[in-house]
């Protein structure tokens, strides 16, 4: 194996081989091994078979290795049906392994790491990965890639040991992830992206800002605290000690955990979240309180038995004033981090006088454990993403085509511009409301919206709907209509919903359409009076489909079109018959594999047989 997130997508390596016997030779048994049947395995493309020890089937000669890859091919398919699946690491093992992703056997691979000796330990990652140590093997194949690093992070917390590992990282190490996360996924620590402005070419026609989701700002910023303080909350949980973790790794670990359940988030809005809950908050240096000559220590309000009781200091003085916060634990091993008190020297004049000298016949006031990274929940606290491998037939698997019509009008990034603006729910579940939208009940019921559907929380789509000027470069010289409410295009679509008459006027100078009356754009907005969001996406994907085919052959019902749906962990493949796939999706290009997409955490390749 040359490194457990780089291998190919099939094959066998080998890490130490004992040849015996006349003519036996490595380049023999890596012939022999190239002619072994790995398709016949039953192995998905992704999952990666561990065996620590194998004995050949018979006698390797030259001239007879299809012979001995035949018996090989026997061998391992038995032992694929009693290999454990996805043990969670923690010792060597001398069984078989199956392992449902790279990123399954890399976190089993650290954790094995973590548990045992350092003799047991490079002997295991040199004959799993071919690198002399464990820290050359993660610096060259875990660290530098973010779309593979959240999902072992993701894996190793579920088992409660992504601190131990993290704490093992030096900073060069730590920065190596964080600027791996900031290439796949856009998240850009110490400088948030601009996710609301995406830049434009010089010389570009000016258009006001229009911002392609509407959510507004606190909004972001509420679901983002949410999704960090869930995050902190489950991690803690499964003993996770986030205050023995450098403000760095705790930032690293935390946003790997929201990523991996909300991809879609805004990116601007979890740095600042991540940034309040762990970086710009410390130890208060004084909690005292001048009464007269005195100075008092504030107590917290007592808590309940067997409830922690947590106190949360803000850096500024600005902000919310000291405030005790009560945490229940999740169970009895859950251990609340704490941070020792300053030192006095860091402590004010008046403070370490009041420490000196306590005012006699007076206990001392019990200071309060402090943890940045809980906040009241009473919510019941989520459990760690990690999806399992699982396929399905579907009736409609060309909905996922739209994905590429999402790319290319810009209403998320691809893997070449992680740092562009995103709607706030992923491709596929937009992919899923228009479903619904064209289709209805018969999309209901079918087991591509069930599996979408079960993904994640419903995210609320945007209210207002705006085209951006280089949406109408197919549509030259036509004209636009107002009908007091929604500026309509004479191709049948909406150009702006929720707009008066001045603005209407406005945007359809910007946009460099003619203002008056279109019969054919009045009939198809008839029954369509101030449509939402959604409906005027479906209107102009419909007419801008009709221009991408000749004669008009590509519409909606195009992609019902039956498929194979195989997903495994930040993986889908979507197989289809190339008998049955329409022409016109082709002629389209939207048959063209999306590849790895920051905004639904997962990389997105179709197959045609």
């Amino acid at each position: 194996m040359t490194g457990a997130l780089s291998l190919a997508a099939s094959g066998l390596a080998v890490g130490r081989a004992r040849l015996s016997g006349p003519g036996a030779s490595r380049s023999l048994l890596e012939q022999a091994l190239s002619e072994v049947a790995i398709d016949r395995l039953g192995l998905g493309p992704q999952e990666v078979l561990y065996i620590p020890h194998l004995t050949g089937p018979g006698r390797l000669r030259a001239g007879a290795t299809r012979h001995f890859a035949n018996g090989l091919g026997l061998v391992l398919g038995e032992i694929v049906g009693r290999a454990a699946r996805d043990p969670p690491g923690g010792a060597a093992t001398g069984h078989p392994c199956r392992f449902s992703s790279r990123a399954a056997f890399a976190a089993w691979l650290i954790g094995s790491v973590i548990e045992t000796g350092s003799a047991d330990a490079v002997a295991l990652v040199r004959a799993a990965t071919g690198r002399a140590s464990a820290r050359d093997w993660w610096r060259r194949d875990v660290l530098g890639e973010g779309r593979d690093l959240v999902p072992v992070l993701v894996r190793l917390a579920e088992t409660g040991r992504a601190v131990r590992w993290l704490a093992r990282l030096d900073p060069a190490e730590v920065d190596l992830a964080t600027a791996s996360l900031a290439r796949d996924y856009g998240l850009v620590f110490g400088r948030p992206a601009d996710r609301e402005a995406p830049s434009r070419s010089q010389g570009a026609r000016s258009v006001p800002p229009v911002r392609r989701y509407d959510t507004p700002p606190d909004r972001q910023e509420r679901a983002a605290t949410e999704g960090v303080r869930a995050a902190c909350a489950v991690l803690v949980a499964r003993g996770e000690a986030l205050a023995d973790l450098p403000v760095a790794a705790r930032g690293l670990l935390v946003a790997a955990v929201v990523l991996a359940r909300t991809p879609a988030i805004s990116r601007n809005a979890l740095v600042h979240a991540i940034t309040r809950q762990i970086d710009e908050v410390r130890p208060a240096p004084d909690l005292t309180q001048r009464v007269g000559a005195t100075a008092v220590a504030p107590t917290p309000a007592a808590a309940p038995e067997g409830v922690a009781a947590i106190s949360l200091v803000p850096r500024s003085s600005e902000q919310a004033p000291y405030r005790p916060i009560v945490v229940s634990p999740v169970r009895d091993r859950v251990a609340v981090p704490t941070i020792a008190d300053p030192p006095a020297s860091a402590l004010p004049a008046d403070s370490r006088r009041a420490a000196a000298s306590p005012a006699p016949h007076a206990a001392a006031a019990p200071q309060p454990a402090w943890n940045p990274f809980a906040d009241p929940i009473d919510a019941p606290r989520p459990t760690i993403w990690s999806e399992p491998q699982t396929s399905f037939n579907t009736a409609f698997g060309g909905l996922v085509f739209l994905i590429n019509a999402f790319l290319a009008m810009g209403l998320y990034p691809d893997f070449t511009r992680p740092l562009d603006p995103a709607l706030p729910l992923p491709p596929l579940a937009l992919a899923d409301r228009l479903g619904l939208h064209w289709f209805g009940a018969r999309y209901r019921r079918d087991p591509l919206h069930r599996w979408i559907a079960q993904g994640g929380p419903q995210v609320p789509l945007p209210r207002r709907w705006r085209v951006e000027a280089e949406w109408l470069a197919p549509f030259p010289g036509d004209r636009a209509w107002h009908d007091g409410s929604t500026l309509w295009h004479s191709a049948g679509f909406a150009l702006a919903n929720r707009s008066a008459t001045p603005a209407a006027r406005r945007l359809a100078r910007v946009l460099g359409v003619r203002l008056g009356s279109s019969e054919a754009g009045r009939s198809a907005a008839r029954a369509r009076h101030d449509p939402d969001w959604l409906t005027c996406l479906a209107l102009f994907l419909a007419a801008r489909l009709r221009r991408a085919a000749p004669d008009d052959l590509l519409t909606p019902a195009a992609f019902a079109i039956p498929g194979r749906v195989v997903t495994e962990e930040a993986r889908l493949d979507v197989h289809f018959a190339l008998a049955g796939l329409p022409i016109a999706l082709r002629l389209a290009g939207l048959d063209r594999d999306p590849g790895w997409l920051p905004s639904e955490g997962r990389d997105v390749r179709f197959h045609f047989e």
